[in-house]
């Protein structure tokens, strides 16, 4: 692999790495949203029963975004790893590169 190939996958992978940040923060964004709209939906005590019925949607939205919250992490740690393994390479055929000369 041509050190020209490996440092346009770093460049992919560091494009990956926003991306991901990015979508934390919109989901994060959301995930403020949805405590805010249950704890609205706690302080008022008109139409209880709407309340019951509402709350448990927030709830299972909150477990859904962890979950994709973990999903993200578990990318997130696995492109770094390969962003090391391509830090590496490179380094080894700039090493290689050096030496022919």
């Amino acid at each position: 692999m041509g050190l020209q190939m490996l440092r346009q996958q770093r460049l992919s992978m560091y494009n990956l790495i926003r991306y991901i940040k990015l979508l934390t923060y919109i989901l994060i964004s959301f995930l403020q949203e949805l405590i805010i709209f249950k704890n609205q939906q706690k302080c008022s005590k008109e139409n209880k029963v709407r309340f019951t019925q509402i709350s448990l949607l927030p709830q299972n939205n909150i477990k859904f975004i962890l979950t994709i919250f973990q999903k993200l992490l578990q990318i997130y740690f696995q492109i770094k790893t390969n962003l090391l393994i391509i830090y590496k390479k490179e380094q080894i055929k700039l090493i290689q590169n050096l030496n022919k000369l």
